[in-house]
């Protein structure tokens, strides 16, 4: 937004919020050229570029041990064994069986021999996945209209560490409408939030619902998030507070995501592998893009298929359309998402939702070209907008009574071009693969908050967050005899611009100062077998080393009263740029064929965010700041994991964990008066009396175990064919101690309880319909308070326990029941009953931190009761 138009919204009378198109004009325009550029050339492309790909055949063969029976089963067991990537859709494989697999084979023998008379073959992609045609007998006479079943099980299965691949059948069963609702089975994943309105110690133009993640206890900006290897933006907080940082979620998030523009959700949980840039301590999010090669092949080349879903519980209604071809060498993909819904809904039996109207707009374009047998050129364009406008109670700074109504519209975007590469040269290269990507992303937040205050003052605040970014990535992998070597590099450059403005006095001026960020990483990694007693033993060490360097830009135009350019500079200049580098050591050893051990240490760190380091200057008046400190150091993990994953037996689908993980460093504020330590306000204005300082104040350590089973009943009895059930738990348990003297190691509140996660279901042959009971069990818990955001830090003070109590989260029991119809080759309609039994029930990591003495957040336990019974409704059309 320029300037002209933020003085105009401060301009005597308070104006209308503004409306605003579906997509700006440029964006758009630019993406649609692109890849309709990107179109014209696949189809026109010479003759010479229509070579045919040599597949690049697997000759090593294994011992496999898959029985006899459906063929679906036996498939995911030979690809979990082989540690292969597989896809194949739901109706390929329907009412079909296979003879079994027993003995010596190569992976191409293997399907050949579990194919056999199914009019199905295996065909082998540049990225060295296989996915299942018709073979030339059956082409045209096998259509398959359901939604692509991604088995990713290559890295997640070869690879150490807990990960979990949420494919697009699995978000499309549950009905996820949002970033939280895909994560809603994972037991120790979780989606903090706050509803709509203003919480305590936190201001009324901060916004409501999901900003991230929380893996194991751990999260915000310590868990990684992105989009096809692109990093979402850090959330960060909008004011001189520390409470919304504290509690996970912000004032504004990092939520630029449609479910349905995603073919599959990758999860690493406890932290994440070499490939990834460092930060996710915790873990991190991955979603992958949708790709014509989901839908449509040389035997399919054509796929269109449309949506219409309704959501009771924030009556939202959802209309999609997806189309991909597939011509020759080219392949193209349009996929279109709109959302209009409204408030989520509570439970409360005394106060409902406060009223938000949104919708959000999601398209993603994809253009792929493969050039000869080598070369796969990719063209992706991915666009996000959300506007949202709602009305909510404004509350006192003592959080006594109400002092108004605020009506916020907040406008959410993001912009995402890339253009990737992959070359693979064959066995006889220098290097059997090579993926790089090029990408500029945009995402800006945009917000006006009016508030009416009870004496009837009108007062009206506008907050931006903009951040573009240009990068790359490259990443490449050779197998030398009984070594696999992967390594990469990246670099990206990233500009924020984060104005505030206030009709008020105390908040008139920006607060933030710009910044850029450059960040630069290297990794290697060697994966290294050995044949012992007919086992496979890997060895897998890795290392990573990331530099991370901001700065702050355009000190000049900074407009805050409470520090001038030549003090900023003071302060901030020449910040040093922060090293993280990251080894890691793996053991994997193959009890059986299918079934895996593995033992492994990593260790990461977490640059400071620029929040951090620059801190926020209430401009405009006050008597403190947050201030930050150039020189803070990156917060680190040691992460220690056991585990199993695999199938040890026909029909079982098996992972186990066991995990340990210290943590040093954890930046968080400490308090400062002029008074008693005056060696903090060095080149701080006069008026300032207190500092809320970034600081490597806690170290921490959560443990903890995971375990999930799936069973296909019918591998043991013809009888329960079709039948599944699924077992999931996790547990976890950490500590935290800050460097405050008197202080002790008190239970960490992100820690989330204990949860189980129990399924059983039915798919009827040819999956004609099928239906799926989820129980949802979790155990209730109470954080723990303290005084480290109060402590006074004065000289010879300790920290003394709090007094204070928080809100005691009751446990609960939900159950959810799914189901899908297909009325015809070309029609399904799937439904869902949430919560079936009305539980009143809350979210730990939305409510921890709410204090029933306080009147402001009885309120607000009210307000944040999780929906009753609803249903959500779905409709597909596929052709």
């Amino acid at each position: 937004m320029s300037k002209k138009n933020r003085k105009a919204r401060l301009s005597g009378e308070i104006a209308p919020l503004r409306e605003v198109g579906t997509f700006t004009r440029r964006p758009l325009a630019c993406a649609v050229s692109l890849v309709v550029c990107s179109m014209a050339v696949g189809l026109t492309a010479p003759a010479a570029w229509a070579q045919q790909a040599a597949p690049q055949t697997q000759v090593a063969s294994q011992e496999f041990n898959v029985p006899a029976g459906p063929l679906a089963p036996a498939l995911r067991s030979f690809a979990t064994a082989s540690g292969i990537p597989l896809s194949f859709t739901a109706g390929q494989t329907a009412g079909k069986t296979t003879a079994g697999l027993r003995g010596q084979f190569s992976v191409q023998q293997g399907f050949s021999t579990l194919l056999e008379g199914t009019g199905l073959q295996a065909q082998r992609l540049d990225n060295g996945g296989y996915v299942l045609r018709a073979t030339a007998t059956e082409q045209g006479g096998q259509g398959s209209h359901t939604l692509p079943e991604v088995l990713v099980t290559a890295d997640a299965l070869r690879e150490a560490g807990t990960r979990t691949i949420l494919t697009q059948e699995d978000v499309e069963r549950t009905g996820a409408t949002s970033m939280a609702d895909v994560i809603r089975y994972q037991p120790l994943v979780e989606a903090p939030g706050t509803v709509q309105g203003a919480t305590r110690g936190a201001s009324r133009y901060d916004r409501s619902g999901t900003t991230g993640y929380n893996i194991r206890g751990v999260e915000g900006n310590r868990i990684g998030l992105d989009v096809d290897g692109i990093e979402m933006p850090d959330a960060i907080s909008r004011a001189p507070l520390t409470n919304r940082a504290q509690d996970g979620t912000f004032g504004m998030g990092r939520d630029f995501i449609d479910p349905d523009m995603y073919g599959a959700v990758d999860i690493q949980s406890g932290t994440t592998n070499s490939q990834r840039t460092a930060g996710g301590i915790g873990g991190a999010v991955s979603f992958r893009t949708k790709s014509p090669e989901d839908y449509v092949s040389a035997d399919k080349p054509f796929y269109a298929g449309a949506k219409l879903g309704y959501a009771e519980a924030s009556e939202t209604w959802t209309k999609g359309v997806t189309a991909a071809l597939q011509s020759g060498d080219f392949g193209g993909l349009i996929s279109y998402s709109r959302r209009d819904g409204e408030q989520t809904r509570n439970n409360s039996d005394t106060v409902q939702s406060f009223p938000d109207d949104w919708h959000t707009d999601a398209l993603l374009l994809k253009g792929v070209q493969r050039i000869g047998a080598d070369h796969r050129l990719e063209l992706t364009a991915d666009l996000y907008r959300k506007q949202s406008n709602s009305e909510f109670e404004t509350w006192n700074t003592t959080a006594t009574a109400v002092s108004g109504i605020s009506r916020q519209q907040a406008d959410t975007k993001r912009d995402t071009i890339s253009f990737a590469h992959t070359w693979t040269p064959g066995a006889d290269g220098w290097i059997d693969q090579l993926n790089t990507r090029v990408y500029y992303q945009k995402t800006d937040m945009d917000d006006v908050t009016d508030t009416t205050l009870t004496s009837g003052a009108l007062v009206r605040e506008t907050s931006q967050n903009t951040t573009r970014q240009i990068g790359f990535s490259s990443v490449g992998e050779k197998r030398i005899g009984n070594q696999l070597l992967k390594f990469g590099v990246n670099h990206s450059t990233a500009r924020n611009e984060h104005p505030f403005t206030s009709t008020e006095a105390f908040g008139s001026k920006q607060p933030f100062p710009d910044t850029k960020t450059d960040r630069t990483g290297i990794f290697v990694e060697d994966t290294i077998e050995f044949d012992v007693g007919g086992h496979r033993l890997a060895v897998a060490p890795g290392l990573r080393v990331d530099r991370v360097s901001p700065s702050i830009r355009n000190a000049g135009s900074f407009e805050g009263n409470l520090i001038t350019e030549d003090e900023l500079n003071a302060m901030y200049g020449n910040t040093p740029s922060t090293t993280i580098v990251s080894p890691s050591l793996a053991v994997l050893y193959d009890i059986q064929p299918a079934l895996r051990a593995y033992a492994q240490w990593k260790r990461s760190g977490r640059a400071p965010s620029n929040s951090e380091l620059f801190g926020y200057w209430n401009s405009g008046g006050g008597t403190y700041a947050l201030l930050g400190d150039r020189d803070l150091k990156k917060e680190t993990s040691d992460a220690f994991e056991l585990g199993l994953k695999g199938s040890p037996t026909a029909g079982v689908i098996l992972n186990a964990s066991a995990f340990y993980t210290r943590y040093k460093d954890f930046i968080s504020y400490t308090r400062y008066t002029r008074a008693a330590n005056p060696e903090k306000f060095t080149n701080i204005p006069t008026n300032l009396t207190v500092l809320y300082q970034a600081d490597n104040r806690d170290s921490a350590k959560i443990y903890g175990s995971e375990l999930s089973v799936r069973l296909e009943h019918g591998t043991w009895s013809p009888e329960l064919r079709g039948l599944y059930s699924t077992w999931a738990v996790g547990y976890s348990k950490g500590t935290s101690k800050s460097s405050y003297a008197g202080d002790k190691d008190v239970d960490l509140d992100t820690v989330q309880p204990a949860k189980a996660i129990i399924g059983v279901g039915y798919d009827a042959p040819e999956k004609l319909w099928g239906m799926n009971l989820i129980g949802t069990f979790v155990r209730g818990k109470q954080a723990v308070s303290t005084n480290r955001q109060s402590f006074g830090n004065n000289p010879g003070d300790t920290l003394a326990d709090s007094t204070v109590e928080l809100f005691d989260v009751p446990g609960y029991a939900r159950f959810d029941l799914f189901g899908y119809w297909r009325v015809s080759k070309n029609a399904r309609i799937s439904a869902g009953i949430y919560n079936i039994a009305d539980k009143k029930y809350w979210a730990y990591g939305s409510t921890r931190s709410l204090q029933p003495s306080s009147a402001q957040d009885r309120r607000q336990i009210d307000l944040s009761t999780a929906p009753g019974r609803t249903v959500a409704v779905n409709l597909n059309i596929d052709f």
